[in-house]
């Protein structure tokens, strides 16, 4: 049996299509560029949960208290602490932040830009 040769046939696209090729498009690099901008944001967030608890770390050994201090201060299980101490992408809530400010004596400052 001899091979076919394949030939490709070039369809020239209605003007419809194109204009509906080239909104998908559009709307796809749209979509794309939000996406990119929520993960950003997500990064940053990340960022500066990261360093809040780094700062709330630091309070805590300057204090000598250990986990289980916080443990008995927050109500929070030691392991639980210990993961969002040394998680690299932590997700706490505000209400944990500021249960473990306070059980270290400071106070949670946030501001809105």
């Amino acid at each position: 049996m001899a091979k076919q040769k394949r030939v490709a046939k070039r369809v020239q696209a209605s003007t419809e299509d194109a204009a509906r090729w080239r909104k998908a498009v559009h709307e796809e690099e749209a979509c794309r560029e939000a996406t990119i901008a929520q993960a950003r944001e997500m990064r940053d967030a990340s960022r500066l949960a990261r360093k809040v608890i780094g700062q709330l770390r630091d309070a805590r050994e300057r204090q000598g208290l250990s986990l289980a201090d916080l443990k008995e201060r927050t109500g929070m299980g030691r392991e639980a602490i210990s993961r969002l101490e040394n998680n690299e992408e932590p997700n706490p809530t505000i209400a944990t932040l500021v249960r473990l400010a306070s059980a270290v004596g400071v106070q949670l400052d946030m501001r809105i830009k």
